[in-house]
């Protein structure tokens, strides 16, 4: 994101740059009058694109953004959490993680404090094969709120709409 922010804001500073010092001095002080009032804004939009990828490194693991820079949908993750009932949130012992299913036998895998880890498809027989082995419980009601205040400030800017 960032860098095709950047490849587009030189580019329209380098078409500034050349219609400001055009060859005919009328030209030349029309397209400054035009043009540089807009250099801030470009500016502004860069400040913006880095405020994004900053929170976004925020709220997701390493690996979650490796998927993202591999073109994966983390927001589908996000956006199923938002959607998902409190029953159905479970707690990997083992890895001591939090699980939230998704749709279409999606399973995104969480830190306690609410980054993304990573999202896996698994099918309704594995899941239950993790519940009745016990590694994978419904958390206790500390940890689950502890888990969802987490997740809610880290992601508030991302709630959808309803």
């Amino acid at each position: 994101g960032l860098r095709d922010c950047l490849i587009k804001t030189s580019r329209q500073l380098k078409d500034i740059e050349s219609k400001i010092n055009s060859p005919q001095k009328e030209k030349r002080l029309q397209f400054r009058r035009e043009l540089m009032p807009k250099i801030p804004q470009l500016l502004l939009e860069i400040q913006s694109e880095i405020q994004k990828i900053n929170r976004r490194s925020s709220r997701r693991t390493h690996h979650a953004e490796k998927r993202s820079r591999d073109n994966r949908p983390v927001f589908k993750a996000v956006e199923d959490t938002f959607q998902a009932s409190r029953e159905s949130i479970l707690e990997d012992a083992r890895n001591k993680t939090i699980l939230v299913p998704g749709k279409k036998q999606r399973w995104h895998v969480y830190t306690h404090n609410g980054k993304l880890v990573t999202s896996l498809y698994l099918e309704k027989e594995q899941v239950l094969k993790r519940i009745k082995s016990k590694r994978w419980q419904t958390p206790g009601d500390d940890r689950l709120n502890a888990f969802l205040t987490s997740f809610n400030k880290l992601h508030s800017d991302a709630e959808p709409d309803v």
